[in-house]
């Protein structure tokens, strides 16, 4: 039976991911982790945790229509998302009590990286979702499933993986009697799962080429670039992490679950992606959902001791809800004012530029070579190649097509080529092939204005 604080949950999920996914703009790794699925179902893989691929795989089809393929897989991810949603509070209600395992969920459902990945297609919502689902099997006492819940969470996303062995000291501590119970198809899959990428490895690339780029620009000043992605994560997950750590402080009885929250976050400092990009990325979204599991117990508490001091007569979690709303549309403000890649709000709504892309190249690419972003993914019988943010790479390549962002390029010379203005994107076509190198140059750019 669901009950009034599911519900709750269930009816914020709705308003917050499944109604605006249908207008959200496409990211380049969302193509990319689309067209993986996509690929996967005609039995071509990679080298990487392939369940994410293998789940969303059938959705893409089901139909024939572009758009229908891209917006199941981005149902399943909001869903999946929800589900998560559902898991904290239910986790944290067994911890806590209902009023805080509901401030849980809906800080979850609040944060900035849910709000902006939650219900497009990429891997951390899945991943995430089979790691709660271990803690909440675990503290059901279903505890074969829980270890393979916690494995398949690598199994569909791979900075998981570090998790895994911290979870098993979770399980050594809490019930020592099942142990053997929990390891045992945990230590099944993870090796399966290690197998099969290595077996499909054809080469070493340990990081991709936009972060191998960055950190040697950067000499390797690891220590400084951490510093500020953390400073920027106190900022961005605020109340996430003062609750976390008041709840941490006044719960003694529960803190053995720090061996599944912190794993996580130290990982994160081994993660290309938020070492270049800091935590306005999809990579913190797992470490904040666990954060929440304690961050709204001690929200609650925080909140509630300010009041008594202060002799405040105020609803508690409508205050929280208040300042939660705030912090999420100064943030979405923040978004707005730095994006260098025409971000709209935390959200990012424009997929109507996405689709006129899409159009354009299939209407006029066919056969024909497009390099930069990886809309050219979509386009019938065309060759395509993603640049990352190598624009330098994409003009010197000299396609038919080149697609990237406005703020990306410089136009030079527009001889011998047609430029298409789409919204925050530029789309330019040589004819014949040969003129591009001509008419672009890269500018001084970045996705952030803080972080050229």
């Amino acid at each position: 039976m669901v009950t009034k604080n599911e519900r709750i949950i269930l009816l914020i999920s709705f308003v917050l991911l499944i109604a605006p996914m249908w207008f959200l703009r496409l990211f380049e790794d969302e193509i990319l982790y689309w067209n993986l699925a996509k690929s996967a179902w005609e039995g071509v893989f990679h080298p990487r945790s392939s369940l994410a691929f293998l789940i969303a795989s059938p959705l893409i089809h089901l139909s024939a229509d572009t758009y229908v393929q891209i917006m199941l897989p981005r149902l399943l991810t909001a869903v999946i998302t929800t589900l998560s949603a559902l898991l904290i509070y239910k986790i944290s209600e067994k911890f806590y009590g209902e009023k805080a395992a509901l401030l849980s969920s809906i800080l979850f459902l609040l944060s900035f990286n849910t709000l902006r990945f939650g219900a497009r297609y990429n891997l951390e919502p899945f991943g995430l979702f089979f790691a709660l689902l271990g803690i909440y099997l675990f503290i059901r006492g279903r505890f074969l499933l829980s270890g393979t819940s916690t494995a398949l969470a690598f199994a569909a996303r791979e900075m998981w993986l570090l998790y895994c062995p911290f979870y098993m000291v979770y399980v050594w501590k809490s019930k020592r009697d099942v142990f053997l119970k929990v390891l045992l198809p945990s230590a099944i899959i993870v090796l399966l799962n290690l197998a099969w990428i290595h077996l499909l490895k054809t080469g070493p690339k340990p990081i991709t080429e936009s972060a191998a780029n960055y950190l040697l620009s950067q000499k390797f000043d690891f220590i400084s670039i951490l510093i500020r992605n953390w400073a920027e994560s106190f900022i961005a997950h605020f109340f996430t992490i003062v609750g976390f750590v008041y709840g941490v402080y006044k719960d003694r009885n529960h803190r053995d679950i720090l061996f599944l929250i912190l794993p996580p976050l130290l990982t994160l400092n081994l993660i290309p992606g938020f070492i270049v990009n800091g935590p306005f990325e999809r990579y913190f979204l797992g470490p904040q959902a666990l954060l929440s599991i304690v961050a709204g117990f001690g929200l609650l508490r925080l909140v509630e001791g300010i009041k008594e001091r202060l002799n405040l007569n105020l609803n508690t979690i409508i205050l929280i809800i208040t300042l939660l709303i705030l912090h999420g549309v100064v943030l979405s403000y923040g978004v707005y004012e730095l994006s260098e890649i025409g971000a709209d709000s935390t959200y990012d709504f424009g997929f109507w530029y996405d689709k006129r892309i899409i159009d354009i190249l299939n209407e006029n690419a066919e056969g024909e070579f497009i390099a930069g972003t990886p809309h050219g993914a979509f386009v019938k019988n065309a060759t395509w190649v993603w640049t990352e943010r190598n624009v330098a790479k994409a003009i010197a390549l000299n396609p038919d097509w080149l697609v990237t962002y406005k703020a990306w390029v410089e136009v030079e010379n527009q001889s011998n080529v047609t430029i298409y203005y789409v919204g925050p994107y530029i789309l330019i076509h040589s004819h014949p092939r040969g003129y591009i190198d001509q008419s672009l140059r890269p500018s001084d750019f970045g996705f952030w204005k803080l972080r050229k």
